[in-house]
């Protein structure tokens, strides 16, 4: 690698047409919730380019495919964590193209998080120093809670010594040293079918009784001390002539911590099983429990040295909590330091114009890359 982060910094900017390439392929492939062609499609091309760089590959399947790439060293063990799949469905691609204008790339999943892999190879591709032990997993189900990763994810972060998650940084560049947990829910309320004309009076009506719970579950999260409470989804009803006999919701928590989260769950259990109207009842299910991502003091030493990286760049480089959770959650949760937000600076994120600064992937890669030489060197001293 070059000697100095300002020179790496330099070395990939000259590449920069190959690492935009890179990403304009990536972001060019549908990879939403659901769609196989894509995952399959996300991990041929991840897989070229990690043969590219000489690293072995191994293909796992976990949900959806999950790609694995590994070096070996004598020093730290050092996960790198992304996710190649997207929130938008097949068709948003040729809809919304990649593009770059004015320094900024946009395209769907072009920030949250395709950038992010950019970063990890540009960044392994400087790296010349061979003492940390390293590996790469790329899942394909983050955005939808990554169930079927979660094990592979949570195995890895066992026997690692660190872990580098490449979501989005913030617009301003701020690197994230905390998520908050999460704890999603599905209510159900169940009524009584009737002819809504010939006998209303008969049927005991599901969405109305929803109607209640969705109000009480607002006011939770309008208390402030669970942390954010949203319904996201609601479904009910079969047809617009009968009284319906079902109804329920997704329920979205983000919390501080898992004592919050418990008391939700006991507030959520208590609200769904007191319907306020007559024959209709409730339940709740548990769908997912994601633990806080809380910094440790190693995590926010390995901030303090990113920073310092960033300030060699000439860049005032802010590490806070941010409101969304990820992958990192999971490593953080076994105790392993983690910092996210290693991707390129960007906003907008699941939206039809998301952004990130192309720049970033130089700078960031950089950092990391100079990040690992450091602690490869710390670790023989």
């Amino acid at each position: 690698m070059a000697t100095s982060i300002a020179a790496a910094v330099g070395f990939l900017r000259e590449r920069r047409a190959h690492w935009v390439d890179t990403l304009a392929r990536m972001v060019s492939i549908d990879s939403g919730p659901g769609d196989t062609a894509g995952a399959e499609a996300m991990v041929g091309l991840l897989t070229a380019v990690w043969t590219e760089l000489g690293w072995p590959v191994e293909i796992r399947h976990a949900g959806a495919p999950v790609l694995l790439a590994r070096r070996s060293g004598p020093g730290p063990r050092v996960l790198l964590m992304g996710h190649y799949d997207t929130v938008f469905a097949v068709g948003t691609v040729a809809a919304r193209p990649f593009a770059v204008a004015d320094g900024r790339a946009t395209g769907p999943g072009a920030s949250d998080m395709k950038a992010g892999l950019v970063v990890q190879a540009a960044a392994m591709s400087i790296l010349d120093d061979g003492r940390c032990d390293i590996t790469v997993m790329v899942n394909g189900d983050e955005e939808s809670g990554s169930v079927g990763s979660r094990p592979l994810i949570e195995d890895l972060a066992r026997h690692a010594d660190v872990a580098l998650v490449f979501e989005p940084g913030g617009p301003d560049g701020a690197i994230v040293t905390g998520r908050p947990g999460v704890r999603r829910f599905r209510a159900e309320t169940i009524g009584r079918p009737a002819h809504t004309g010939v006998e209303p009076e008969k049927g005991r009506n599901a969405i109305e009784g929803m109607a209640h719970l969705v109000l009480s579950i607002a006011e939770l999260g309008r208390r402030g001390d669970l942390g954010s409470v949203t319904v996201s989804m609601i479904d009910g009803g079969s047809r617009p002539n009968i009284v319906p006999e079902g109804a329920s919701i997704v329920i979205d928590g983000r919390v501080p911590t898992p004592e919050a989260g418990d008391r939700l769950a006991v507030e959520l259990e208590a609200i769904a099983a007191s319907v306020p109207v007559d024959g209709v009842t409730g339940r709740l299910q548990h769908l997912e429990d994601r633990p806080a991502f809380v910094p440790s003091e190693e995590s926010l030493r390995i901030a303090g040295t990113l920073q310092q990286l960033s300030a060699e760049l000439g860049l005032d480089l802010d590490a806070r909590p941010a409101r969304g959770s990820s992958d990192g959650n999971f490593s953080s949760g076994l105790g392993v330091p983690t910092i996210d937000g290693l991707g390129p600076p960007g906003s907008a994120f699941h939206t039809d114009h998301e952004w990130l600064e192309v720049d970033g992937i130089f700078t960031r890669a950089a950092m990391v890359a100079s990040l690992m030489t450091a602690m490869g060197a710390r670790s023989q001293g």
